[in-house]
């Protein structure tokens, strides 16, 4: 493999330094695997990674809670925050509540007040169609007449 071939070069090159006689070992094979066992391996390999591990994990020790002192502490946590300062906070949250609701109430009538005066300009616009219209010049009285146009 790369890693052992690295480490078996700076041995050599260590060995050199100190001096001592070097040792020719025949160099690891490339092909350590045969291209047809190669399959077999990586199956292998999977299903090892696939066994459950519980087998081998060490036993851990459950620490067991002490659980006589928990009402105690959540009484003394009730009294954490004055009640004039809970009671504050209610009025506000109340108050909040309904200033909420006015301003939801207040943003559906803009609405509509826009729906409104875009209804008023079309209705103006087909009034001022209908006065400049032919057929009211032909009219005995035409309703220019009566009506103040401006």
């Amino acid at each position: 493999e790369p890693g052992e071939q690295i480490d078996l070069e700076e041995q050599e090159e260590e060995s050199l330094v100190e001096g001592e006689p070097e040792e020719k070992e025949a160099p690891p094979s490339r092909r350590l695997i045969h291209p047809n066992d190669v399959l077999k391996i990586l199956e292998a390999f999977v299903m090892g990674l696939k066994k459950p591990k519980d087998s081998q994990a060490p036993v851990k020790m459950k620490y067991v809670r002490d659980n006589l002192k928990d009402s105690e502490y959540w009484e003394a946590l009730t009294t954490v925050i004055p009640d004039a300062t809970q009671n504050l906070w209610d009025a506000l949250y109340t108050a909040l509540e309904k200033y909420h609701l006015v301003l939801t109430q207040r943003a559906k009538l803009l609405l509509e007040n826009r729906s409104l005066e875009q209804q008023n300009t079309e209705l103006q616009m087909l009034l001022q169609q209908y006065l400049d219209s032919k057929i009211n010049s032909e009219l005995q009285v035409p309703p220019t007449q009566v009506l103040r146009v401006p």
